[in-house]
């Protein structure tokens, strides 16, 4: 039996755990900040004063996020 015969969300859930295991907590907590910061950018056409107040952070915390990712 190979991976292509197992149901998408047995598989799925390998490879989370795989990722989860390569890396400490500091670095999922960054990858997925980034990752919301960038999902709200999209959603409000990088309108940062929008995309701000949709994650509860000042206008001058996400410019300093946005550099530092």
């Amino acid at each position: 039996i190979e991976s292509k015969h197992l149901p998408e969300t047995i598989v799925k859930e390998k490879r989370e755990n795989n990722f989860y295991k390569e890396k400490n907590l500091n670095d999922l907590l960054q990858e997925i900040e980034k990752k919301a910061i960038e999902s709200c950018l999209d959603k409000t056409n990088w309108n940062k004063n929008k995309t701000s107040k949709l994650l509860g952070i000042s206008r001058a915390s996400l410019y300093k996020k946005i550099e530092q990712y």
